[in-house]
């Protein structure tokens, strides 16, 4: 039977990482086909970047173990150190330049996938290369027979003294797969988690979310750095021993979970949860003046409080419709006279109730929101005009429109920060005031209110802004730590005592099985 040697195993895994990233980058073309084309293409790179990635771990951890002799146990801890050093280090490199090279350079109209791809493409082609360049330098031992066939034979044979050496062995692998497959879940949900939490660091700076990935790496970096002080600091008999390093790191473990866990409790709380379906969300918006008002509508009690002038609503209110379109009957009145209008409202959907009043009456005017955050920090902004006049707004480069008698100027996003100075051009006069602090993520409705002479804000913060700050995903600091202790030191421990004939074994299995769980 032919069998491959993990040399020529590592070689056509490289080939198959690169045929995959060939593949990503032709399907990031928009002129190579339609829309199936390039998600067949996408996934089918994708496939074989998992296949690929998932086979080298093993084999990679297999083939360092066979390059040295069982009298050079101090060369092979330092090599696997060193190998996983590179590995955070290319981790530091790809989750910076590849999320820079996809937002900030523009090709085919749009964000530049296929240079980011090609990138990694170009790379993998040169790692390709450098593997095979030293080919003469390895020590590649005959594969005479199937490695896991022959462990099949020989577990059941507990006289075998090797074999029961090894069993224990593998035993302390147990906890390696639990932790990636927990571990890997950061390419995915932590990035989503930092989308939904304030991003701004300082004046203008807005961190990407892909970019908090980059903290793991460089805090793991960091923590090696700061053990392999404390090695030099320390007397001999103080220093920590992989077992004692893997029991640390999995009670780092367990509080990371605790903390993310907490985190994401918080985030939730600070994240509007939209309509469902046949209902919708409704707040109101009182821009009459003098007395409150009470709100009322037929077969719904959920405005039991009267409703200040220009005051800012807590939050949204979860109206049922029962079907996916309703017109609801709506109540309102202010010091005994009761005014009638009708609500018009569709399911999944969140509105404004806006009341005004014009000659005498207590008008009604719905208008649906935006709820949802923008991912790059800005802020959603609109104005109410209750002059009779017409009014334009200037904010920096953008104009807006509100029609006079309460006209609503169109949504627009914009950059969060201060704003200090907003031009209000009525047909005679212009003003200039303050919108404040434009949080992130926040969508704000200004009602412009005053007379000929002087233009008065109102402000109303309709969708909060993120207020738990990104700093607070303290999981990358124990999971650097956690990931340093168990994966390092476990494998490194495990080669140390395994036999010379079972290196390739051990660590190759049980990479294995942490592939499949990631």
């Amino acid at each position: 039977m032919f069998i491959c040697s993990i040399h020529s195993t590592i070689i056509t895994l490289m080939t198959c990482l690169f045929v995959g990233h060939v593949l990503l980058l032709l399907g990031a073309f928009p002129h190579i086909g339609g829309s199936s084309v390039h998600i067949g293409l996408s996934m089918l790179g994708l496939i074989l970047i998992t296949f690929g990635t998932g086979g080298i771990k093993p084999c990679l951890t297999a083939f360092v173990g066979d390059q040295f002799e069982e009298e050079h146990q101090k060369e092979r801890k330092r090599y696997l150190l060193f190998i996983f050093v590179f590995g955070k280090l290319a981790s530091l490199c790809s989750t910076f330049i590849t999320p820079f090279i996809r937002e900030y350079v523009q090709c085919f109209g749009g964000d530049c996938y296929a240079l980011a791809f090609g990138v990694a493409a170009a790379l993998m082609v040169v790692a390709l290369g450098l593997f095979i360049g030293g080919t003469k330098l390895y020590i590649r031992l005959p594969q005479e027979e199937n490695d896991l066939k022959n462990i099949c034979k020989c577990t059941g044979r507990d006289s075998n003294q090797k074999v029961k050496h090894l069993r224990w062995i593998l035993l302390l692998f147990f906890p390696l797969p639990m932790f990636w497959a927990v571990f890997e879940q950061k390419g995915s949900w932590w990035t989503l988690q930092a989308s939904q939490m304030n991003r701004h660091f300082g004046e203008g700076f807005v961190l990407n979310p892909e970019y908090m990935q980059l903290l793991n790496a460089i805090l793991v970096l960091l923590f090696i750095f700061i053990l392999k002080m404390g090695k030099k600091c320390f007397p001999r008999r103080c220093q920590i021993k992989p077992l004692w390093k893997l029991f640390v790191g999995l009670i780092f473990a367990v509080l990371a979970s605790i903390a993310v866990a907490v985190v994401e409790i918080l985030v939730i709380k600070s994240v509007m949860e939209p309509a469902h379906d046949k209902e919708c969300l409704l707040q109101v918006l009182n821009l009459v003046k003098v007395e409150p008002v009470s709100v009322e509508l037929t077969g719904h009690n959920i405005f039991p409080d009267r409703f200040q002038s220009f005051k800012d609503p807590v939050e949204y209110t979860r109206l049922p419709l029962g079907d996916a379109h309703r017109v609801l009957p709506v109540s309102v009145s202010q010091s005994g006279v009761t005014h009638q209008c009708k609500l018009n409202a569709s399911e999944s959907t969140a509105y404004s109730l806006i009341l005004f009043g014009k000659d005498s009456v207590i008008k009604c005017k719905l208008e649906e929101d935006h709820i949802i955050k923008l991912e790059n920090g800005e802020a959603f902004i609109r104005f109410i005009n209750s002059h009779a006049k017409n009014i334009t707004i200037t904010l920096e480069s953008t104009n807006l429109f509100a029609a006079g008698n309460y006209g609503i100027s169109e949504t627009v996003k914009v950059k969060g920060g201060k704003y200090v100075e907003v031009t209000i051009s009525l047909e005679t006069t212009t003003d200039y005031v303050g919108l404040g602090l434009l949080d992130f993520g926040a969508t704000y409705t200004f009602i412009i209110d005053g007379d000929a002479e002087k233009v008065v804000l109102h402000k109303m913060e309709e969708v909060h802004a993120s207020r738990i700050h990104v700093a607070w995903q303290v999981r990358s600091t124990f999971s650097s730590l956690q990931g340093r202790s168990c994966s390092p030191s476990l494998e490194q421990n495990s080669l140390i005592h395994m036999p010379q004939m079972k290196i390739s074994i051990g660590p190759g299995r049980w990479e294995s099985l942490c592939s499949l769980l990631q």
